[in-house]
């Protein structure tokens, strides 16, 4: 079976989708703006990465999950649940802090190595 993504309306029923797709797991992400990465830019080439037509709020968002909490692979992750969760790398090898709405780089790991 085929990957699958698409961004979906926060009152449409996937689950005969899903069902029929039966994966081990589906990850539901409500989209998560971050200023520098994909909230548009003036630079056209970061341009290209405007997802602020993907937001959702948090009351679709639990609709939705709502809507589909009887098929148990379904992970979900909302934004809070995601703001604060992961370590990024960046191609430089920065951490990058997103707590702020705003990707902030550290110093490259490669510059300053890793200690215990």
């Amino acid at each position: 079976k085929q990957w699958y993504q698409r961004r979906v309306r926060g009152n449409e029923d996937l689950s005969e989708m899903i069902e029929d797709l039966n994966p081990v797991r589906w990850k539901v992400f409500q989209c998560l703006l971050i200023e520098g990465e994909n909230c548009g830019d003036i630079d056209p080439k970061k341009k290209m990465r405007d997802a602020s037509d993907q937001v959702v709020t948090k009351e679709q968002f639990e609709y939705f999950l709502n809507t589909h909490k009887h098929i148990k692979c379904l992970v979900p992750e909302s934004n809070d649940a995601m703001r604060n969760s992961y370590l990024i790398l960046d191609e430089y090898m920065r951490f990058l802090n997103n707590t702020n709405g705003k990707k902030e780089p550290t110093k490259s790991i490669l510059d300053v190595g890793i200690h215990a």
